[in-house]
């Protein structure tokens, strides 16, 4: 997606960009169910820089719903459980 941007320790750095292609359509595309966007560190940063990478999971507006909603359900569930405990 080439997006870079510097990460700041204790700052929020928001960054805005308009992906084409979903994670499932990639992973389509690729023939491969197990495919993910990787977020890597592009800066040669200390130590630990091997180790700092992440996943991007990219919905369609729909898959995005639905993930939303799955998560209020799970929050819901999470809060009435501890109410109980």
């Amino acid at each position: 997606m080439r997006v870079k941007q510097d990460a700041v320790p204790g700052m929020s750095v928001e960054v805005w960009f308009v992906p084409k292609v979903t994670t499932d359509e990639m992973r389509a595309r690729k023939g491969n169910p197990e495919f993910n966007y990787e977020i890597s560190c592009a800066q040669l940063c200390g130590l630990g820089h091997y180790r700092m990478r992440g996943f991007l999971t990219i919905h369609s507006p729909q898959g995005f719903q639905t993930w939303m909603d799955e998560q209020e359900a799970q929050l819901a569930d999470s809060a009435e459980e501890s109410v109980w405990n």
